[in-house]
């Protein structure tokens, strides 16, 4: 079976890097941290739009389901109003210390709450209504992800889902490795559902590893 293919060419990978803004002391920290470690964050051309859409939209409320290490909360939460606040869910609970005491780091403590636990359990007890919802968790998971944050958020409220495109291997099928085995159908039946949900209208960007942009309707 095919391995992963490029989004968009090496050429025009190349032209766009030389646009990038310098990151700050900590993204990079983050990033070699990212790179050294295997912490999976949002690449460059998926960094860049997130932090466009976040100050397009200027939510209130921004929740995020999957911290990590805390680099697209970083991103996110420095994006926001002056007023707004984010929400995020990490199931691991010393990978939800690290990313707090980034966020702290990053002068971000009293913007930025870490919901430590499963988003499938976390989910179903909140009881605010988010802006804005970015999607960058378990794979397998973002059906019922994207079932239980809809009633969340009021009729105009974004969301952003990372890695719909998963290396090409939507298009071209998946290397034999089991883990993209395993992940590769479920990103494939969630864009279409993505796709065609009566209570979205949305669509995928092809930058980083393909990332999905809908709005509720």
């Amino acid at each position: 079976m095919p391995g992963p293919i490029p989004i968009v060419s090496e050429e025009i990978a190349r032209y766009l890097e030389r646009f990038r803004r310098p990151r700050d002391p900590i993204l990079a920290r983050l990033e070699a941290e990212a790179a050294a470690e295997s912490w999976p964050i949002v690449l460059p051309g998926t960094a860049a739009l997130l932090e466009v859409i976040v100050r397009m939209r200027a939510p209130e409320r921004a929740l995020e389901i999957g911290t990590a290490i805390g680099y697209s909360g970083i991103l996110i939460a420095r994006s926001l109003p002056p007023w707004g606040n984010l929400d995020t869910v990490e199931i691991d609970p010393e990978t939800a210390r690290r990313a707090q005491a980034n966020f702290r780091e990053a002068g971000l403590a009293a913007r930025v709450t870490v919901l430590q636990g499963s988003a499938l359990d976390v989910l179903p007890r909140l009881e605010k209504r988010y802006d804005l919802v970015f999607i960058d968790g378990a794979k397998e998971e973002y059906a019922a992800y994207l079932a239980l944050a809809l009633p969340l958020m009021p009729k105009g409220a974004a969301v952003v889902v990372d890695n719909l495109l998963w290396g090409g291997r939507v298009a071209t099928g998946s290397e034999p490795d089991p883990f993209f085995e395993r992940t590769t159908p479920p990103i494939r039946s969630f864009n279409e559902a993505f796709l065609a949900h009566p209570d979205l209208v949305a669509t995928i960007i092809p930058t980083g590893d393909g990332v999905g942009l809908g709005v509720k309707v």
